[in-house]
């Protein structure tokens, strides 16, 4: 979608207070002008005003496309209290039902809408870096990709944050590194010799039923019926009275290995 679009481009920032509206041209580094970088108000008791107020944006100024900063699962830190984790299940779903709203909003005007996770784009202003990334190296990594006087312009951080959406969205997902395969030093790798092609055919004659049929029957093997080879479809180790059973490992002395001789019947 990145490709098809010319116009400029609208990056929300959801929250259950606040959400972060910019619109700026998709090209880095992004140019935003005055008056294209607000803070909305949102109820969280009554969304309606706050979607009324995006509908009449998305009529009057008519972008190309929508990107929403948006976590479709909400993020429940580690240590913190019943009452903490309850405000924040709170907090995500109105932004969940503003986001319901949004979608709508563009489907019915016919404008391509994206949403990105809040740690997507900042993996990608930030790349390299594993982990959490805090708002400051966010930040940081953002100043880059935005002209210092529009990056000036912003006044708070659910602004930022909205940049960071649209930024990302503009890099795009990193590429993956493809993994090289490590070179020799150049040089044709020689013929195998007759003796060697002789002992790959046998290894692949001896993986076949028949083949290790037959070496059981090199072996000497009569723990199978009548007195002969064992059949393929028996698994188990040779009894000690096999002459094809192995020999035990001896720690230390391979001259008591050599010499065993199996027990006969």
């Amino acid at each position: 979608m990145q490709g098809d679009l010319a116009g400029p481009l609208l990056s929300l920032d959801l929250g259950s207070r606040r959400m972060g509206v910019v619109l700026a041209p998709p090209a880095l580094p992004l140019c935003i002008a005055p008056g294209d970088a607000m803070t909305a108000a949102v109820n969280p008791a009554d969304i309606e005003p706050a979607v009324a107020g995006l509908a009449a944006f998305l009529a009057a100024r008519q972008p190309s496309a929508v990107i929403v900063e948006h976590n479709l699962i909400p993020y429940m830190p580690e240590g913190k209290t019943p009452q903490a984790y309850a405000a924040i299940a709170t907090a995500h779903e109105v932004c969940a039902r503003l986001h319901e709203r949004i979608v709508l909003l563009c489907r019915d005007r016919g404008i391509p809408l994206a949403t990105l996770p809040r740690q997507a784009w900042a993996h990608r202003v930030v790349p390299g870096k594993g982990g959490g990334i805090t708002d400051a190296q966010a930040n940081a990594g953002l100043a880059s990709h935005v002209e210092s006087a529009s990056f000036a312009l912003l006044a708070d951080q659910d602004q930022r944050d909205a940049v960071g959406a649209l930024v990302g969205w503009i890099l795009g997902p990193p590429k993956k590194k493809r993994r090289r395969r490590k070179k020799g030093d150049g040089a044709p790798k020689p013929e195998p010799t007759p003796e060697e092609v002789e002992e790959r055919a046998r290894k692949r004659e001896l993986a076949t039923p028949e083949g290790r049929l037959k070496r059981r029957a090199e072996k000497r093997c009569n723990c199978g019926p009548d007195g002969g080879p064992r059949p393929i479809g028996i698994k188990g180790r040779h009894p000690r009275t096999c002459p094809a059973a192995p020999p035990p490992a001896v720690r230390g002395s391979a001259e008591a290995a050599a010499a065993y001789v199996p027990m006969t019947r």
